[in-house]
């Protein structure tokens, strides 16, 4: 008995403070390899050596040999274990945050193998902080992300913990918060979550986000109005949009088309057509698959009537030609040139051809010539009415509106009047309106400008408008722009 006692007695001098053996008691024969046996009865007592180690899985001991026995130095405590982390519906990591504000519950589900009672606790990283606030009840967390004007990360994570005061398990999981629309424009306007711009300087946008989701527009520039006398309106700029479409991370380019320039104020004086615009996209830029190149065709300028039997035609444009001249006869102008539109995978091309005076064309046409002679106070006809956005997406339509005052893009310009206080050439821009002889959405993007009255009096004021510039527009559902 007192050998054995003895035996203990060094054993305990041979362990440190956690219980662990000191390296000077470990003599250089002993072997390091741990064998593990399903019960302690199946340890074997004879062939050992001194310091031979054993595992007994059914009690989660580690045993020692010791001369003339096994002696147990250590209760083995297993790691708890973490079965899921869920939100409330049930969803696993990684986890979107609300853009509303509206929390994130999370709920942590652990057991430990030993019976021990497990608590919980975690870890935010620094991104974490500018993404959301953290509490804690037990194993359920609460995440509230900040509003957009307050957060400063998109993404940050947190490592959830369980222990049984003994071992640490831990998971890490992802919080994402992406608002809609965060963009940086560079030389373009904002509105909401819209992107747009209508100037001949281009404008480049970079995409690094993996996830953005937009409609796309695109409009050439419009045809200048005809000169006088009779001119006919400027047919819009071609017109493209997508559906919702991905944008794929790299560098886009947009390039707007100039407007026509206005004729000169000399009878016969001719307008310009509209510049062509266009998306140049590189470094794996891409929208939906399409072309790396999109074009849009600018407008044709408006025909004219400038002697009593000589017409000069609408010319071709993109998405309408220019409105005819009014033929002589002082009748209902002719229409003008055809259009030609484009034809690229997930764009839809908008546009009609010129109409004559007394026409109402759909999106994009340009207006006639004069209605008729009468008393000297024929109207020009109206001009194609622009693309109403409410068609595409109430909300991309919504943030139109608030930027442009209308819901409609593009359009051909009015045709000339006969030379009244009604009659003076309709203004370039292009869009619907109810007054025939006037476009009241002037200004509106890519429209074609309007014509040019009829005057008896050489000089007078009362050339044809000039075309629109061309436009482009991103309209942000998913993702970030930055």
């Amino acid at each position: 008995m007192t050998s054995k006692n003895n035996a203990l007695s060094l054993l305990a001098r041979n362990l440190d403070a956690t219980g662990d053996i000191t390296t000077d008691a470990i003599a250089s024969t002993v072997s390091f390899g741990v064998d593990v046996y399903d019960s302690i009865g199946l340890l074997p007592y004879v062939g050992n050596t001194d310091g031979n180690q054993a595992f007994v899985s059914s009690t989660n001991r580690l045993y020692i040999w010791q001369g003339s026995g096994w002696y147990s130095i250590a209760l083995i405590n297993r790691a708890p274990t973490i079965l899921s982390v869920q939100d409330s519906d049930n969803n696993s990591g990684p986890f979107a945050l609300a853009t509303d504000g509206t929390a994130t519950t999370i709920t942590i589900t652990a057991i430990d193998s030993d019976g021990d009672p497990v608590t919980f606790s975690s870890t935010a990283d620094s991104d974490f902080a500018g993404l959301a606030t953290l509490s804690q009840a037990d194993n359920v967390f609460t995440i509230t992300p900040f509003s957009e004007d307050s957060a400063t990360t998109t993404s940050g994570t947190i490592t959830f913990k369980a222990t049984d005061g003994v071992n640490i398990t831990s998971d890490i999981n992802t919080f994402n918060l992406t608002f809609a629309g965060t963009v940086n424009s560079g030389n373009a306007l904002t509105s909401g979550n819209l992107i747009y711009r209508s100037s001949t300087s281009s404008t480049t946008i970079t995409v690094s986000d993996t996830s953005v989701t937009a409609y796309v527009g695109l409009i050439g520039g419009g045809g200048a109005g005809g000169g006088w006398y009779y001119g006919g309106g400027g047919g819009a700029g071609e017109l493209l949009v997508t559906a919702e479409v991905t944008l794929t991370p790299g560098t886009y380019t947009f390039a707007c088309g100039a407007g026509g320039t206005a004729p000169a104020n000399t009878i016969g004086a001719l307008g310009g057509n509209g510049g062509q615009s266009s998306i140049t996209m590189t470094g794996g830029a891409s929208i939906a698959s399409s072309s790396t190149t999109i074009n849009a065709y600018g407008g044709g300028r408006g025909g004219m009537d400038y002697s009593p039997n000589a017409n000069i035609d609408g010319a071709d444009g993109g998405s309408g030609g220019g409105g005819g001249g009014n033929g002589g006869s002082l009748t209902a102008g002719e229409s003008g040139g055809s259009s030609n539109i484009h034809s690229y995978a997930n764009w839809t091309g908008y546009g009609n051809s010129g109409g004559p005076g007394t026409g109402n064309y759909s999106v994009g046409g340009g207006g006639g010539g004069a209605g008729s002679a009468g008393d000297g106070a024929g109207d020009g006809g109206k001009g194609g009415d622009g693309l109403d956005l409410r068609t595409i997406d109430t909300d991309l339509a919504a943030d139109w509106y608030t930027a442009r005052g209308t819901y409609y893009i593009g359009g051909g310009g009015a045709g000339g009047g006969l030379g009244n206080a009604n009659g003076d050439g309709g203004l370039g821009g292009g869009g619907q309106s109810d007054t025939p002889e006037h476009d009241a959405t002037a200004g509106v993007f890519g429209g074609g400008g309007g014509g040019g009255g009829h005057t008896n009096t050489p000089g007078s004021d009362d050339a044809g408008e000039a075309g629109g510039v061309g436009a482009f527009f991103i309209y942000i559902v998913n993702g970030t722009i930055s």
